[in-house]
């Protein structure tokens, strides 16, 4: 099983947008996906506007099982929701050790039912985020076209580097998806500059990027996913292709 964490210490880099299309990415191809929010805004129910009975953070203070915390969009989308409870739950994983067993002990039921885990993580590296990091395979990093998103982008990969060194995990940055574009900012090609070094030094690609387009929004409206809602928008075809070379570089790490 794939497991995928799209993270970014700086918020507003199009984390949440990214997971929740990968995850219907993943849908549409028939690979049952498990999203799973950790982040204690809750921003993928408030997005989708999702109703569930049970939330991570109950599943993680042991209140709630599995299957009682996951929703079920449709038949190859599931969602495990955070909300305010996750806070709760830090001090649990806190306890616990934040380490790769914690995640898997709480998430063992998704190994035999899901093709891919995909986890939205917040902007601070609190122990949910911790515990994220050390329980995924692949790292996925949104950057937009700024300075202070580029350092929160290094400030990942070094929380991997420092992971990987201290335990028996081998946890890879599988690429960085540049966002929100808008190539009429000079900004944006100091950034591509930027996020080229990072990429060389962290020896992870460069995705193919996602233009600014206000079809996202219209999809936010719709409660949807844009590759759903707008197939032939311009960001939706962003996303299909930089996806389509997300997974090919999964599979490819998977066979290493």
């Amino acid at each position: 099983m794939i497991r995928l964490v799209v993270a970014n210490q700086k918020g507003g880099v199009g984390k949440t947008t990214t997971a929740i299309n990968y995850a219907s990415y993943l849908a549409k191809k028939e690979r049952r996906c498990l999203l799973i929010d950790c982040d204690c805004q809750g921003a993928i129910s408030l997005l989708l506007r999702l109703t569930p009975k049970h939330v991570l953070g109950e599943l993680v203070c042991h209140r709630a099982t599995f299957s009682e915390c996951v929703f079920e969009l449709d038949e190859y989308l599931h969602v495990l929701c955070g909300d305010q409870q996750t806070v709760e739950a830090q001090s649990a994983l806190w306890n616990a050790g934040q380490d790769k067993s914690t995640m898997e002990g709480f998430l063992a039921p998704a190994e035999s039912c899901y093709a891919a885990t995909v986890i939205d993580s917040g902007p601070s590296m609190e122990p949910i985020q911790a515990a994220a990091l050390a329980y995924a395979h692949y790292v996925l990093i949104p950057v937009t076209m700024d300075l202070m998103s580029l350092h929160g982008a290094s400030s990942v990969c070094e929380t991997v580097r420092l992971l990987n060194k201290s335990g028996d995990r081998r946890i890879r940055i599988a690429a960085f998806l540049p966002c929100q574009i808008n190539q009429r900012l000079s900004i944006t090609r100091l950034a591509h500059d930027g996020l080229r070094r990072i990429s060389e030094a962290y020896e992870a690609p460069v995705l193919p990027g996602i233009h600014i387009d206000q079809a996202v929004h219209r999809g936010i409206l719709a409660r949807k996913a844009v590759i759903e809602h707008e197939p032939d928008a311009r960001v939706s075809r962003d996303y299909m292709l930089a996806f389509d070379q997300l997974t090919n570089l999964l599979a490819r790490y998977e066979d290493d």
